[in-house]
């Protein structure tokens, strides 16, 4: 190179302006890097981390997410794993020009995301259960559940449940016949007074477990 070309290039109205050429880098970024850099040993890293980390996820989750549960903690570790195996060495020395920690805040907001979606969709099912059940659908769960938590048979019929409220007097008895009779009477008619009279009474029961 002489050393004109070492001159920067002037221009404007009296030659004092220095003239800038862009120039273009070859230096790949990302994805690109990740994917011309990837060997063997990534590979490795990606099958042994995905199982354990969706292992460790579905495991801390709750049960009851089914199979959207499983969706999601099978992309989350898919996403954590890639995450980890852009910390071994890229083939050629190549490195992307964003760090792996940079990717963390992304994921976090994915990982808010989905922890979002998952509460919405358990508050949607939770509501359609109440609303599916009714108001003495839900007495009857309660009822049954405190039954069976002073050691009633699970399933049974509400007279039986009622037996172990022996030592509290009739009232049990009476809210096994009230919710007999809102599931199976034909002349059944729903009354306030009747589900607040059956509310209180269940309340007592439960205080006595």
């Amino acid at each position: 190179m002489s050393s004109e070309d070492q001159v920067p290039r002037l221009f404007g109205p009296t030659g004092r302006i220095p003239q800038v050429e862009a120039v273009s880098l070859t230096r790949s970024t990302g994805i690109t890097a990740l994917r011309e850099g990837w060997r063997t040993a990534h590979t490795v890293v990606l099958v042994l981390v995905a199982p354990l980390l969706f292992v460790s996820y579905h495991a801390a989750a709750d049960p009851s997410a089914g199979v959207l549960g499983v969706v999601v903690h099978g992309a989350l570790a898919l996403m954590a794993s890639v995450l980890v195996t852009t910390y071994p060495p890229l083939r050629r020395g190549e490195t992307p020009q964003v760090s792996s920690c940079a990717v963390v805040p992304a994921l976090m907001v994915v990982a808010a995301g989905v922890v979002v979606l998952m509460a919405a969709v358990r508050l949607v099912r939770r509501w359609w259960y109440r609303r599916c059940r009714g108001r003495w659908g839900l007495v009857q769960d309660r009822f049954a559940a405190a039954a069976v938590h002073r050691g009633a048979p699970p399933g049974a019929a509400n007279a039986e449940l009622a037996e172990v409220f022996a030592d509290n007097g009739p009232a049990a008895g009476q809210v096994a016949a009230i919710l007999d009779a809102s599931a199976f009477s034909a002349s059944w008619t729903d009354d306030d007074e009747v589900y607040l009279r059956a509310c209180a009474t269940l309340k007592v029961l439960e205080r006595t477990r």
